[in-house]
């Protein structure tokens, strides 16, 4: 309500959707009379794709939905049986029908993954008109492209826009009369009533620079960006980060050491054989330790060993090599051993779990048996916390003893719980998670392969969860810092 400022939830019950179910609601629309809202749902869908419970692979079923403006008269337009998903509804001048876009389930990935580099995604979807007494839909526009954000005219067409992130020919906001409108990577476009004055944005990838102040959900926190995988020296306060430098995914990602705001910024390491992943400061400070190779989904088809660099990086040098595919360590606090992930062939059992390194002498002991990964120390050396890959797919948050006894497993929610860390005194643990499910239609992403984790931060032994952030976009690797 404008005037008071009251917010009234309309599609939340308080009920719980069932384990491994969807239940998120986007893009309401008012009908011309004000008497109902159109909106997309995933409500009580499955979470399906490449991987079950979580990870890059999502796809993301949405159905059409009407309801009364105060939430009463729910009905369901459209089914995904056949597999089809639908966004961004708009409403006919006569309120009679509804326009979307539909695209076939499988493809959301591909909608979302459009400007991936070095990989080609393509996705279709059609212009569809809905009507709302009977639910019967009318195909309006079926040319090739990624189409979205459909819009009723006063003149009888539709307006919407050929989603890319390249300026190819046909991207930009068209007509089904066949006319044209702004061209190139623009996103969300919105009609004046009378059709004649059109608002949008351009979209731009170019990183943010290194310390730009971010929302804040929190008034007692400072939110600030950085690049990837951030550790900080507890000695100096320097903050060793891998240079992904967008887009995701690059093949020769480099280390670099900065102050946490950005300035006096140096590139340690950087080969073009291989990415630089997830640097781990010695308790002098004297060396980085991190995985070097190929990563993420390439990691079944290349090499990656553990490798380390001084802080001035005046030198480096090879720490182990092997026939499986290490990386992600992390440097026991007294400095004497690296833990690390390691990754194979998945019905060899000697090829997962944890693994420590004594620098020493080069011995490796064997911690974990799982598909575990992200292992860090606390500050005071107690425990080792980790992400674990469950037989379903989803991932979760535990802890172990560095002996890799005493295993204790510190979430169990659907969706992945991930990438976690501690804070600098060790009484909490960052992770990720996304729990929260998709905070928007997939097919209106831009490059993004896990979109929808947030931060949340718990006691250490996994009680007292709380939210940080509610960003569209995923936000990962929490930590404190000291800035200069």
């Amino acid at each position: 309500d404008l005037a008071t400022r009251k917010a009234r939830n309309l599609t939340g019950t308080g009920s719980k959707e069932a384990k491994a179910t969807m239940n998120g609601h986007f893009r309401p629309a008012w009908s011309p009379d004000g008497q109902w809202i159109a909106f997309t749902s995933d409500r009580g869908e499955a979470w399906l794709g490449a991987e079950s419970g979580a990870g890059a692979g999502h796809w993301h079923p949405t159905s059409l939905y009407v309801m009364r403006a105060d939430g009463s008269g729910l009905r369901r337009l459209t089914s995904t049986t056949p597999a089809e998903s639908v966004g961004t509804p708009n409403w006919s001048a006569d309120g009679r029908r509804i326009v979307v876009y539909q695209l076939a389930v499988k493809d959301t990935f591909a909608a979302r993954m459009d400007g991936f580099p070095n990989v080609r995604f393509t996705a279709n979807s059609r212009i569809v008109e809905v009507d709302v007494a009977t639910g019967a839909s009318k195909v309006l526009s079926d040319t090739p492209g990624l189409k979205t954000n459909p819009h009723y005219l006063p003149d009888g067409s539709v307006g919407f826009l050929y989603k890319s992130n390249t300026p190819t020919p046909q991207a930009g906001v068209a007509y089904t009369s066949g006319a044209t409108g702004p061209r190139g990577v623009v996103r969300n476009p919105s009609w004046s009533p009378d059709g004649r004055t059109l608002v949008y944005y351009r979209h731009d990838l170019a990183n943010r620079a290194q310390y730009t102040r971010l929302y804040s959900w929190d008034a007692k926190r400072e939110y600030r960006y950085t690049d990837v995988f951030p550790a900080q020296c507890p000695r100096n306060g320097r903050l060793a980060i891998t240079d992904l430098d967008f887009p995701f995914g690059n093949p020769t990602a480099s280390v670099s050491v900065l102050n946490p705001d950005g300035t006096e910024r140096r590139k340690l390491f950087q080969r073009q054989d291989g990415a630089a992943l997830v640097p781990t400061w010695s308790p002098d400070c004297e060396w980085i330790a991190f995985g070097f190779g190929t990563f993420f989904g390439g990691r079944g088809f290349g090499p990656a060993r553990l490798h380390m660099v001084n802080a001035d990086g005046t030198q480096d040098r090879p720490v182990l090599a092997g026939k499986f595919n290490v990386g992600f360590p992390t440097w026991s606090p007294d400095g004497k051993a690296l833990v690390y992930r390691t990754w194979g062939d998945e019905t060899d059992r000697e090829a997962r779990g944890l693994r420590e390194l004594t620098l020493a002498d080069q011995s490796v002991r064997v911690l974990t048996r799982e598909w575990d990964n992200f292992p860090f120390y606390s500050p005071s050396g107690d425990r080792i916390v980790f992400t674990r890959r469950m037989p379903d797919a989803d991932f979760e948050v535990f802890t172990m003893k560095p002996d890799g006894s005493d295993v204790k497993r510190l979430t169990a929610t659907a969706g992945a719980d991930a990438h976690a860390t501690w804070t600098a005194d060790g009484r909490g643990i960052w992770f990720e998670s996304s729990r929260s499910g998709f905070k928007d239609e997939a097919a209106l992403y831009d490059t993004s392969p896990q979109p929808y984790a947030q931060v949340f931060l718990m006691d250490r032994d996994g009680r007292n969860v709380r939210q940080l952030t509610d960003s569209k976009w995923e936000d990962s690797m929490g930590m404190y810092v000291q800035g200069k």
